[in-house]
């Protein structure tokens, strides 16, 4: 391989186009274009915000981001097709001042141009269809909207059939529910207070219980008294592997013992899960993971 194949200045400097698209998420045969972040325009834009960005706190003056953002979009745009007016800096800066998803869709496309397909790591569901419709993201991966549920049950998932179930159709999940990342946006203040008051002393925190396999005994020993909880009485202990209950101690009174254990039975190597679960409701409130 011959090194200038690396090079990517030149490339950048011709500049791609993309097609813009208009609030609806429709096609409009506007076609622009743009230098890339390599590109010669694109640096030396990227050096005059940094020296501003330093002369402003050096002054201790306001320094204004989206301006200088939509300045430096404007220098890396060289042209556009599919329309009757002529292109000029100034026309482009009104079109990107006016029409700021316009700006945002050349912002994207000349950031991630060329690269391969991302994934949101962390997304809170409305916030990526909000993203998938402004920018017609026709390709993604699919989404998984759980609804308000206090138990994931990987095999209802896997065995998904359109109906009842909770679970959007035609999504390929992970094995585990361990595997799950599943975040539902920022909260305020008064959330927080009624998460507390409505769904935290329902639940037990990890650390309310130690959990070990000793002696070829699985052990829920308590570490708290538990006194702020508002949990059923009656409640059993499960020990999952690969996902599957395999033992079960049934009908304890988990305010009347400290200590809790199966026992007798050898195990393999791996990973086991340690659930408690109400009696009554069915309803996990704890839930720890050992390695054997």
């Amino acid at each position: 391989m011959k090194i200038s194949k690396l090079y990517t200045t030149d490339l950048h400097d011709a500049g791609s186009e993309v097609e813009v698209l208009d609030d609806q998420g429709a096609k409009t045969g506007l076609f622009i274009t743009v230098v890339g972040v390599d590109s010669t325009v694109f640096r030396a834009q990227a050096k005059k915000q940094q020296r501003a960005y330093i002369e402003s706190l050096r002054g201790k003056k306001d320094f204004d981001d989206e301006a200088f953002a939509t300045d430096s979009l404007v220098a890396a745009t060289i042209g556009w097709r599919g329309t009757d007016e002529k292109f000029t800096k100034k026309l482009c800066k009104e079109l990107y001042t006016q029409a700021p998803y316009i700006k945002d869709q050349i912002d994207l496309f000349n950031t991630y141009k060329g690269t391969c397909p991302g994934i949101f790591a962390i997304f809170d569901e409305d916030s990526a269809n909000l993203l998938i419709n402004r920018h017609n993201l026709q390709k993604c991966l699919p989404l998984i909207d759980i609804e308000e549920i206090s138990s994931v049950d990987m095999n209802i998932f896997h065995n998904y059939k359109y109906g009842a179930h909770p679970v959007s159709p035609n999504v390929i999940l992970p094995q585990h529910e361990n595997d799950l990342l599943i975040f539902h946006g920022f909260k305020t203040p008064e959330f927080e207070e009624a998460l507390n008051k409505e769904y935290l002393q329902t639940v037990l925190f990890q650390d309310d219980f130690l959990v070990k396999f000793k002696d070829n005994k699985f052990w829920w020993v308590k570490n708290s008294f538990l006194v702020d909880k508002n949990i059923q009485p009656i409640v059993r202990f499960e020990v999952l592997y690969k996902n599957q209950v395999i033992y079960t101690l049934s009908n304890q009174p988990i305010w009347d013992y400290w200590a809790f254990y199966i026992e007798d039975f050898e195990v393999s190597s791996g990973y086991y899960d340690m659930r408690i679960v109400e009696e009554e409701s069915n309803r996990i409130i704890y839930k720890n993971t050992i390695k054997i």
